[in-house]
């Protein structure tokens, strides 16, 4: 505002109105230009944002598949084990029996 004083009284009181409505079109017009300057910063921001927020989506997704086909894998894993477990106590089982059939035989 001081400046505007400055030139208002460097000038004469007819031009006194012109010289004031052309500081506060320049006002604003750099206050429209800002504001759409910001607001094009803030479109900006939210593109990327939106991008950033795309990609933590896309690898979160990714996770949370490879971590699905992880568990499956493991359940497969524990089922063959189980079953492998079960065949050793029916080899056990049986050669248990065997030997004692083979200590009858040589009594």
């Amino acid at each position: 505002m001081t400046d505007a004083r400055c030139i208002l009284r460097e000038k004469t009181p007819g031009t006194a109105h012109r010289y004031m409505s052309l500081l506060v079109d320049q006002f604003l017009c750099h206050l429209w230009v800002r504001r759409r300057l910001c607001m094009a910063n803030k479109n900006r921001l939210k593109r990327a944002a939106v991008k950033i927020g795309t990609a933590v989506g896309r690898a979160d997704s990714r996770a949370h598949q490879a971590a699905h086909k992880v568990a499956k894998a493991a359940k497969a894993a524990e089922k063959e084990l189980n079953a492998l477990g079960k065949q050793v106590d029916a080899l056990k089982r049986q050669l248990q029996k065997s030997t004692k059939r083979l200590r009858r035989a040589l009594r």
